[in-house]
């Protein structure tokens, strides 16, 4: 478009590389231009428009002469971004062209346009590189990570399942019995931090499926809440449990959401203080939607914490201990099934609340469909 505005024959692109040279990047030739044009063109001109940082016609230089390359004229002028100069456009003529002051003044405020442009574009184009970079590096770590935790998960199983067996024998002594309890829970733990690893690298790569089916969610609240409630009773917390809903049934999966109340449980027993307490209770959010809430009187959330509360990898107010992975694997897990999660608190020393939102499907008659989804025998049968 520069070049057919004018009397030019040839017009080329020149970028300043990084390394300090000089190369062509593009160019234009009109229909019936010599190609000895762009053939013998060394970018003389372009280059002392780069030096002197401004304008150039060619009889500022020392050039080949026209019956050599059949150049008459030249002019070219510096592209310029924000870090300086960054090329330089050139335009080649096959005839005598005389110089042209407003043209110069001209192609001066135009070059800072077109400069900043190809300094943007080229910004863009480094800034694609670093994602595309990030992402392989995140693709990697998360196949690293789940390589790991395979890893380090299958020598557990055999120490776990031993610990347990061995505390079933009744003629255990106190001191044997208490150390291999205590063996137990670590490594239950440990077990606990390998799977949150692997749900995450799952959530991440959209591997994790659900196995959807019609469950009382208050029997899933009820059996994450024995699972916590020896801790619970060793820290002497008043537990209050009002399930309240009229509609506990939800279309889910009965793990993941059992995990998702583990969770929210643990933490609440996790951040009370021994003879503490925690509410716990389910109500019709509104209609099809089933609510819940864990409130404890624990240290509470700062409003720093607050945001990054369900995000990977951070801790938030804890003591160190576990991933912060928790809260961001519920959080994925309640999205996946069309419900809500979220947290409150009034700032620390104030206790924490925890809601659980879920759709729930029709309460099923006895005589239809059991709670499980399955047809009753009586049904099969007829």
């Amino acid at each position: 478009t520069i070049a057919r505005s004018g009397p030019w024959n040839f017009a080329a692109l020149w970028i300043l590389e990084p390394s300090g040279e000089l190369s062509r990047r593009a160019i234009w030739r009109a229909s019936d231009a010599d190609a000895g044009l762009e053939q013998e063109n060394q970018g003389k001109t372009p280059r002392h428009a780069i030096a002197s940082e401004k304008p150039v016609w060619s009889s500022d230089l020392s050039i080949a002469s026209a019956e050599k390359t059949g150049n008459q004229s030249a002019f070219a002028f510096p592209l310029r971004g924000s870090r300086g100069i960054g090329g330089a456009i050139e335009l080649v003529g096959a005839h005598p062209i005389a110089p042209d002051d407003d043209l110069l003044a001209l192609a001066g405020a135009f070059g800072i346009q077109v400069g900043l442009y190809l300094e943007r574009k080229q910004t863009e184009l480094e800034l694609q590189q670093q994602k595309e970079t990030a992402e392989e590096a995140n693709l990697a770590k998360d196949r690293f990570l789940a390589a790991l935790s395979h890893e380090l998960r299958t020598p557990l199983n055999p120490v776990l399942m031993w610990a347990c067996a061995t505390l079933e024998e009744p003629r255990l002594d106190a001191e044997m019995r208490e150390g291999l309890q205590m063996i137990r829970r670590n490594v239950e733990l440990e077990a606990r931090l390998i799977d949150d690893l692997l749900d995450h690298t799952r959530i991440s790569q959209g591997k994790l499926r659900l196995k959807l089916q019609p469950v009382r969610a208050d029997t899933l609240l009820q059996h994450a809440l024995e699972i916590v409630r020896a801790q619970m009773e060793d820290k002497q917390l008043e537990v209050n449990l009002d399930l309240q809903a009229s509609n506990h049934l939800v279309l889910a999966d009965a793990t993941r959401i059992q995990q998702v109340f583990w969770n929210l449980l643990r933490n609440a027993e996790k951040f009370t203080p021994a003879k503490g307490r925690i509410d716990i209770s389910s109500y019709d959010a509104q209609p099809g939607v089933l609510g819940f809430t864990v409130k404890d009187s624990g240290r509470g959330i700062s409003p720093e914490t607050m945001p990054k509360l369900f995000v990977a990898f951070e801790q938030g107010d804890s003591n160190g201990d576990g991933l912060g992975l928790g809260l961001a694997i519920c959080r994925a897990i309640v999205r996946m099934h069309g419900g809500k999660i979220s947290a409150a608190s009034d700032g620390l020393g104030t206790g924490a609340t925890f809601t659980l939102e879920l759709k729930t499907v029709p309460e099923i008659p006895a005589t239809g469909m059991t709670r499980s989804g399955k047809a009753s025998k009586e049904k099969q049968s007829a």
